[in-house]
């Protein structure tokens, strides 16, 4: 369900980049800013009007949909039963090597989504000559193999938690160290196919689509620790993994700058480090993440309880 729900990214990155290109020849580019402002106002309110506090509040869900979501078909409200909200052990949390790699993971997955999400155009413009309706297509095509990538990897990991064929901490360490090693020798394999634009799109599909397989390892992760903190591990985890989201472009625009920067030479750098920082966060997590609950899950239960 997790997967389900976080791979509607991928598809909103497949709509953007296939459809702004010709938003951009047909109308011009300020246009695109227009259209996704007006899609992101319509969705604000669509949001307010369907999204409630908790599934049993929602008037429109069936008792089928009520248990397969809490486990259970009652109907109450967040507001009937208040209690106190158990307190966030976070020295535990802090100091808990499975959560830093978690932390880890995240950041490298999003520094190779960063600069391939802001980047991707420039290259397949400046490298590759792609026209601009051309470029938002074949940009879209690795978001679409992410996309499909991350489905199937959410029915995958349950099959083989499902039927014991993995334990849990084995599964999210697999689809995290494929989801990642895959993608970066792919990555790195672009900067030396030169001009060749079938090929160069060919490894950046499988880069980005292999990727989606971390839906199921460290995007879920957090549920395996503590279903009780998931939220706040996951914050936590999220705030440090967009700090590459300003500096993987920076780091771009400087390996590219000047009048010489659009280069294969310079892009193979910016390739180069991309995929050695998510090897890298791959070893970290492979050598420190479980999918084990962690003891200080129910802490903060037990510091209510005291109180």
């Amino acid at each position: 369900m997790s997967t389900l729900v976080a791979a509607g990214a991928p598809i909103g990155n497949v709509v953007v980049l296939g459809v702004s290109g010709f938003i951009g020849d047909y109308l011009g580019w300020e246009y695109i800013f227009y259209v996704y402002s007006g899609v992101t106002g319509f969705w604000f309110i669509l949001f307010q009007v369907f999204v409630y506090n908790s599934p049993s509040e929602h008037p429109g869900i069936t008792d089928d949909e009520l248990k397969l979501i809490t486990g259970s078909v009652e109907k109450i409200t967040t507001n009937t039963d208040p209690k106190p909200s158990p307190t966030v052990p976070w020295r535990r949390i802090l100091t808990s090597l499975p959560v830093w790699a978690i932390v880890f993971a995240h950041f490298g997955q999003n520094w190779g989504n960063y600069t391939l999400l802001t980047n991707l155009p420039t290259y397949m413009r400046n490298i590759l000559n792609f026209e601009l309706s051309a470029n938002g297509v074949f940009s879209a095509l690795p978001h679409l193999a992410l996309w499909i990538f991350s489905v199937s990897s959410g029915y995958a990991s349950d099959y083989l938690r499902h039927h014991k064929y993995l334990s849990t901490t084995n599964c999210r360490k697999l689809f995290n160290t494929v989801g990642n090693l895959i993608p970066a020798i792919a990555l790195i394999t672009v900067g030396y196919v030169g001009c060749n634009w079938v090929a160069a799109v060919a490894l950046l599909t499988v880069s980005v689509g292999f990727s989606g397989l971390t839906q199921s390892s460290y995007q879920v992760n957090s549920l395996d620790l503590s279903l009780a903190f998931a939220s706040t591990i996951f914050s936590f985890s999220n705030t440090i993994a967009n700090v590459p989201g300003i500096i993987s472009p920076y780091s771009v625009g400087l390996i590219t700058a000047g009048p010489d920067g659009q280069s294969v030479l310079n892009w193979q750098i910016i390739f180069y480090l991309s995929g050695g920082i998510r090897i890298f966060t791959m070893i970290v997590y492979g050598i420190f993440a479980s999918g084990e609950v962690a003891p200080w899950n129910y802490a903060g239960d037990l510091e209510v309880v005291n109180k």
